[in-house]
């Protein structure tokens, strides 16, 4: 990097900074070969399983035990370990978490800060600044469209040194903690609602007049020409179209471009799992308006399988590739998201999406909602009862996680930049 590129950055910042390389035990390029891709066996981390300064394992690829044993021989991934990503996009960074064992796909590198120098969890915040992520974006030089962080370059990087950077670092990964711990009991509580469905509406082992599992305890079953299946005697085949309506009320909120709207879009959600708080100047098209209690399934690849329910906000709008499903009560809703999230919903709506690209295939609202169900009004009012309180806490730690995020964010730089200091 140049003395003409740094210069400004290093005034920017105005304190104390080191290189990258002298904070680091290694800084270690990996492999430049596609690794035997298995479906188990060793964890290869990838580009895409860094983002926003994680390293997430939900999607995650295999090799087998000579390949692991090659791609670690140069430097063995350890946790607290850093991974950079080197192209598309350059300069994410996370950190490897404890109890993982794994080795590196392409286009990543390998940090191990020395903890005699810098805290790991301070240089991964210090790396994410802006301070830093300037100098990454400013470093690349090859001309092409796709951006690469080269090793000198990286090893080059200037990172600042602030008092208390352990402190720093600690109030950081708290919050991230935090977020992590809520995402897990989300994640333990949607298995949990699937579990029961499954049970009550799948396998119909649903509580009986006794408490007993119904179909496991010789409940009366009968074959339903419409599902093609045998189902509770008392139950019925339901389509969508007769539990919930959808709802087509729009608004251009251009129309007051000063209004700020809670604006779901397809993008937003995808990338943040949430709305964006979004004027109503820079929404350029009519938006479905959106209720409490509503549920937004969208129509855009099925397989996506983009469900939401929380949409107890004022002034919330969404893109007009969501489904409005309009629901009574928190009871109804709590059921019709089990319906909507369940794999044969899923599977049925994927087989009838449309389209001319593979990757913008859609169902039909009016398709969508010819899905069929077995269906009971009490059992599925007692399911709703039961799983409502989850899918409220789910709501609620996300909305937490929203915040905590935006916290984290807006320490970050404050922090980075010595605008804030911690006592």
């Amino acid at each position: 990097m140049s003395a003409k590129e740094t210069m400004p950055l290093k005034l920017a910042f105005g304190g104390k900074t080191a290189q990258l390389q002298h904070l680091c035990s290694a800084i270690t390029d990996c492999h430049h070969s596609t690794p035997n891709w298995l479906d188990s066996g060793h964890i290869v981390v990838r580009s895409e399983n860094i983002k926003r300064g994680k390293i997430s394992l939900q999607k995650v690829s295999y090799t087998d035990g000579a390949t692991f044993q090659e791609r670690i021989a140069r430097s063995v991934p350890e946790a607290g370990d850093l991974i950079v990503t080197r192209e598309a996009p350059m300069g994410e960074v996370g950190m490897i978490p404890d109890g993982v064992q794994c080795c590196l796909g392409q286009r990543l590198v390998l940090v191990k800060p020395d903890s005699s120098k810098i805290n790991r969890h301070y240089l991964l915040y210090a790396m994410q600044s802006e301070f830093v992520q300037k100098q990454i974006g400013a470093s690349d030089e090859t001309g092409s469209t796709v951006s690469n962080l080269r090793i000198p370059a990286l090893k080059e990087l200037l990172i600042p040194l602030l008092d208390r950077a352990e402190e720093i670092g600690a109030i950081l990964s708290a919050l991230d903690a935090k977020i992590d711990l809520n995402n897990r009991i989300n994640a333990e509580l949607e298995a949990l609602a699937k579990t029961i469905y499954d049970y009550w509406f799948v396998q119909f082992d649903f509580p009986d007049a006794h408490g007993r599992p119904y179909k496991t305890s010789g409940g009366a079953m009968v074959w339903n020409d419409t599902l093609k299946r045998e189902i509770p005697a008392g139950w019925e085949a339901r389509q969508l179209a007769n539990l919930v309506r959808i709802s087509t009320s729009s608004i251009n909120p251009s129309d007051t471009p000063e209004k700020l709207f809670r604006h779901l879009s397809i993008p937003g959600f995808d990338a943040t799992g949430s709305f964006l708080v979004e004027p109503g100047s820079a929404i350029g098209s009519n938006k479905f308006m959106v209720m409490a209690r509503d549920l937004l399934v969208s129509k855009l690849n099925p397989w996506a399988n983009r469900v939401i329910a929380d949409t107890d906000h004022v002034d919330m709008i969404c893109s007009t590739e969501f489904v409005v499903w309009r629901c009574g009560s928190s009871v109804q809703q709590a059921y019709l998201n089990a319906v909507a999230t369940h794999p044969r919903f899923i599977t049925y709506c994927t087989r009838s999406a449309s389209g001319t690209s593979n990757s913008h295939r859609r169902v039909n609202p009016q398709v969508m909602m010819r899905y069929q169900v077995p269906y009971h009004e009490d059992v599925a009012e007692r399911f709703g009862h039961l799983v409502a309180p989850m899918l409220a806490l789910r709501t609620r730690n996300a909305n937490e996680n929203t915040e905590l995020t935006q916290l984290r964010d807006w320490l970050l730089p404050l922090l980075m930049n010595g605008q804030v200091r911690v006592s």
